[in-house]
């Protein structure tokens, strides 16, 4: 099902006070719909907030109180490696999640050294991807003191 581009919340005036916030970033526009569409549908009580690069990204998190970062690794303007430092930087707590086509043990490596909590590899199972989501803000949410620690897929 192909989704018009307004389903996907990119910068909302009025965030609902209960719930989590879930931001993704990907430059992909049919990525962010579709996995906008996914998340508002299966993550009961989440807000979806879309951006199309790192720089919105930092627009958005600056804004809003964020639960957990999705985010692809190649984009214009600020890459995911560059948001992933800067959210570990300025909001070390919250959990940043990587999507990504390459899945060489050098990006593994330097997402761990980086402190993502988990990266996918493109192409995945959107349920794969819920079930991390879901286990990633359980444990973000048990220990909410600490960096997430988890497995990586790649």
């Amino acid at each position: 099902m192909i989704l018009a581009q307004e389903e996907y919340v990119t910068h909302p005036k009025v965030l609902p006070s209960e719930g989590k916030n879930i931001l993704i970033v990907d430059d992909d526009k049919m990525i962010l719909r579709l996995l906008s569409h996914a998340l508002g549908k299966r993550m009961n009580g989440c807000t979806v907030l879309a951006a199309e690069n790192g720089k919105e990204a930092v627009d958005i998190l600056k804004a809003h109180q964020i639960a957990l970062v999705l985010t692809d690794l190649k984009m214009p303007e600020m890459d995911g490696y560059q948001l992933l430092a800067y959210v570990r930087e300025k909001y070390r707590f919250i959990p940043v999640c990587v999507m990504t086509a390459d899945d060489s043990p050098d990006v593994g490596t330097r997402l761990r050294s980086l402190g993502a909590a988990f990266c996918i590899g493109k192409p995945f199972e959107v349920q794969d991807l819920l079930n991390e989501i879901s286990d990633t803000l359980a444990v973000s949410q048990k220990n909410s003191n600490t960096q997430p620690a988890r497995q990586y897929s790649v």
